[in-house]
């Protein structure tokens, strides 16, 4: 794994906007405002002077090394694909990223991964972030699909892969909040009502974003729960660990669950 060293990027200049010139050569094709613009709706940090402290705060605290280590554990247990990890501060101001997120958040792509974290966020809690994030890259490439055609079906199952992954590494105790907001009749409610009439609903659409994260009148991460259910009943009933599946298509999850 190639960790890049972002702190020497937010040395030179901290602003959002200066650090995303520096990722135009891994996002060819794509502006630094774009990237800037994307990255900062996934969890990226606003704030400058803010920036420059997390920054001190990570190199104090070994955290390019922690990441390094476990990336590669991870790389290692699932067979999986090396990759350029960029650390970046989280913005501190997010009050769902501070308080319900545990300071951490992420976003991946088939090649490379981007991790959004706060000076608060524990070793733990930087485990499992790693771990669901590192997950999607592998399935990313391990699908017969592209991105920008999945469907929420396409998309819930992909959350619910990744969760998995944490909860059996980990324990239960140790995935996201959003796997215990409901019980199992809520969670059937919320499947019958909202998830399944929609599943065909392409991810270029604004409505399959609302119904994953539950915004608006919504349940709240509404996709992702459903997905992480989904997903553990297949592997229970099938008798599978996480490590089974990268490939295996979300039909075949949805159609052998009962």
């Amino acid at each position: 794994m190639k960790m890049i060293r972002t702190e020497k990027w937010i040395d030179k200049d901290p602003a959002p906007l200066a650090v995303c010139q520096f990722l135009e050569p891994y996002f060819k094709g794509h502006s630094a405002e774009a990237i800037c613009d994307h990255l900062v709706r996934h969890g990226m940090y606003r704030d400058p002077e803010k920036a420059v402290s997390a920054i001190v705060k990570f190199e104090n605290s070994n955290t390019w090394r922690l990441i390094s280590n476990e990336a590669n554990k991870l790389k290692e247990k699932w067979n999986g694909h090396d990759l350029p990890i960029f650390i970046l501060p989280a913005d501190e101001d997010n009050t769902v990223l501070r308080d319900k997120l545990k300071g951490r958040s992420g976003i991946a792509f088939k090649d490379k991964l981007l991790l959004f974290i706060t000076p608060q966020a524990k070793k733990k809690d930087l485990q499992t972030l790693l771990a669901h994030e590192y997950h999607h890259v592998i399935r990313l490439n391990s699908l017969d699909k592209k991105e920008n055609i999945f469907t929420l079906l396409d998309s819930i199952v992909m959350e619910g892969l990744a969760e998995n992954a944490v909860r059996e590494l980990y324990g239960e105790k140790r995935t996201a909040y959003w796997t215990s907001l409901y019980n199992n009749k809520e969670i059937n409610r919320i499947w019958k009502n909202f998830i399944r009439p929609n599943l065909q609903i392409p991810k270029t659409e604004e409505k399959h974003h609302r119904l994953l994260h539950g915004h608006g009148k919504l349940p709240e991460m509404a996709g992702y729960c459903c997905g992480y259910v989904l997903v553990k009943k297949y592997m229970e009933k099938h008798k599978v660990e996480s490590a089974d599946l990268f490939d295996i298509s979300s039909n075949e999850i949805l159609d052998n669950v009962h």
